[in-house]
């Protein structure tokens, strides 16, 4: 994992989930392939700046095809290299649960500055 070559979003997520994850999150987000729904090109997620770690189904996404030039919804599907071993769940929890504690003193904050500003608290 080379961060000179990473996406803003990988670079985001492979600091908060620790060296063991986001090696982890890479080999999954390598293993999940982008289809064009026109020509049937198919890229790795990873190769795309993209991540999909712990991900289940076949979602789709709107982007332009590096092949044939045309946009729509590309499909998600497991190539065939998928990691048969799945990584640490533990650094994943802790990101989540750490995301939502700070939205959750974020919006405290506001709710507190605007009751002080209001004449609601003093």
């Amino acid at each position: 994992m080379d961060d000179r070559t990473m996406s803003a979003s990988q670079l985001f997520f492979a600091r908060l989930l620790g060296r063991e994850g986001a090696a982890a999150m890479e080999a999954e987000s390598r293993g999940w392939l982008l289809v064009c729904p026109h020509c049937g090109f198919e890229r790795s997620v990873w190769s795309t700046g993209g991540v999909r770690y712990k991900a289940s189904g076949s979602g789709r996404v709107g982007r332009t095809c590096a092949r044939c030039g045309q946009s729509g919804w590309n499909s998600f599907k497991k190539g065939p290299d998928f990691p048969a071993s799945t990584g640490p769940v533990w650094p994943l929890v802790r990101m989540i649960v750490g995301l939502v504690l700070f939205i959750w003193l974020l919006i405290a904050a506001v709710l507190v500055t605007i009751f002080w500003l209001t004449g609601l608290i003093r």
